[in-house]
């Protein structure tokens, strides 16, 4: 028996050999497909959110040609020239704010924010929206507290594109200024704060807009 036992052995030990190899191969063609099946899920989970955001499929309304080069014309001429449309009074009053403070907070926006606000070339090679634009809808909206889809007649802007460049505008303004705008009054911000209420006629008012309690 031990001398059969000895001769069966390498029998033994090739079929050992041969069902762990197919073992190997087994779990290696299983680790295949379960890689290729979650391969695919992520891509079929792309494809869901892209579609959520539009792109082309069918029955999907196509883009709207908004000519946005030329109304960027338009707005610099309107405005930004160096003799503009309308006077700088009317600057003053439509942006609430003088044009060189607007063109300041232009520059530190592209300087500190350029990924955002710096104008670029879509996929089709156009240009699009300059940073005149991006700006000047976001203070329309804070300035008139009108809705957004009121910037795309004029500005050539959507809504949903209005809503983007306005929060941009607010987070970088906030990141940009609020270590000094934004900040608590040092004793020189106070004498200067006190001392322009008095001119007014209001001595002693910090601050408070709520003036019913004065003896008129």
């Amino acid at each position: 028996f031990f001398f059969f036992f000895i001769l069966a052995m390498p029998l033994l030990s090739d079929d050992d050999s041969a069902s762990s190899d197919e073992k190997w191969w087994s779990r290696r063609r299983s680790k295949r497909l379960l890689k290729e099946k979650k391969a695919e899920e992520e891509q079929q989970q792309q494809l869901a959110r892209r579609n959520t955001w539009g792109g082309s499929k069918p029955g999907k309304m196509p883009n709207i040609e908004r000519d946005r080069e030329f109304f960027h014309q338009v707005l610099m001429k309107d405005y930004f020239a160096e003799r503009p449309t309308y006077p700088l009074k009317y600057f003053r009053r439509r942006f609430r704010m003088r044009r060189e403070l607007f063109l300041r907070i232009q520059e530190d926006l592209l300087t500190f924010h350029g990924d955002k606000f710096s104008q670029k070339r879509d996929a089709l090679g156009k240009l699009g929206f300059s940073p005149e634009q991006k700006l000047t809808s976001a203070l329309r909206i804070l300035a008139y507290g009108s809705s957004a889809d009121r910037n795309d007649e004029y500005i050539r802007m959507g809504e949903s594109t209005s809503l983007a460049y306005l929060r941009h505008f607010c987070e970088a303004v906030i990141e940009t200024y609020g270590s000094f705008y934004l900040r608590k009054p040092t004793a020189d911000d106070l004498k200067l704060i006190l001392s322009l209420h008095s001119s007014k006629g209001f001595p002693g008012r910090l601050g408070s807009l709520d003036v019913m309690h004065w003896e008129w």
